[in-house]
């Protein structure tokens, strides 16, 4: 985790709107529960930016320790703790208005954006970290009931390498047990969300054994694992032949 810039947790307990107010702050996402906002650099952000995101809840949330906005920037600690690729929180607040979390805007671009423009190449270092990045979350014990394209980032460096961030964690749970159809139904949702990208076998290929090689399975379990996924998501069947 990054030190949070001097004056950013200040500006945030004076409220979002203010921090919605700076010059280049845009909106990016909005729903009845949640509003995301990218904020740009200055008044203490640094570069390349923030992103800002809201919870709309009511008091008894908080007042019962259940807030959302504490337990994001808890389980990406947690995460982070775990060795798992995800943006910690710089600062966190609840007031009347629910709550809030700004963190530093990762690098790289939605994983379905990256898998759909990239180069055969490219595409397969993608799928490659996007597995390394799943086999890290399964093998600390998570799940997430919200796996899809647009919570993962992929940065691309100019010497191809691939590298996977995990943004959103609100729909991240710990687990005791990780059982196989827990995990297959991730990837599947993950799957299906990567679907308008076109990938194609090799890249599915490349997913498979990233994630095999990271979740600490063994050939046999992992193998089970892609199966039920292409039973789900049979586009990515080719990915777990024999």
């Amino acid at each position: 985790m990054s030190a949070t810039p001097p004056g950013l947790a200040e500006a945030l307990a004076a409220g979002p709107e203010g921090l919605l107010a700076r010059p280049g702050a845009e909106v990016i996402k909005r729903s009845r529960r949640t509003l995301v906002a990218r904020l740009a650099p200055g008044g203490g952000i640094p570069a390349p930016g923030a992103v800002l995101k809201v919870y709309r809840e009511g008091a008894w949330r908080r007042r019962l320790g259940f807030g959302r906005a504490r337990r994001a920037a808890r389980v990406a600690a947690r995460l982070e703790a775990a060795g798992v690729p995800v943006t910690v929180p710089w600062a966190c607040v609840e007031g009347p208005f629910g709550g809030a979390v700004v963190s530093p805007l990762a690098a790289g671009e939605g994983a379905d954006r990256v898998c759909a423009g990239a180069s055969g190449g490219l595409r397969r270092a993608a799928a490659s970290a996007l597995g390394r990045l799943c086999g890290a979350l399964h093998r600390a014990g998570f799940r997430h009931r919200d796996l899809k394209a647009a919570n993962l980032l992929v940065a691309v460096s100019g010497a191809g390498e691939a590298a996977g961030t995990l943004v959103d964690v609100d729909g991240v749970r710990r687990v005791l047990r990780l059982s196989l159809a827990r995990r297959a139904r991730d990837l599947a949702r993950l799957g299906a969300s990567l679907a308008p990208a076109g990938l194609r076998r090799s890249d599915c290929a490349r997913f498979s054994r990233a994630y095999a090689a990271a979740t600490g399975l063994s050939r046999d379990a992992a193998r089970r694992v892609l199966l039920a996924v292409a039973a789900r998501f049979p586009a990515a069947a080719p990915a777990v032949r024999a």
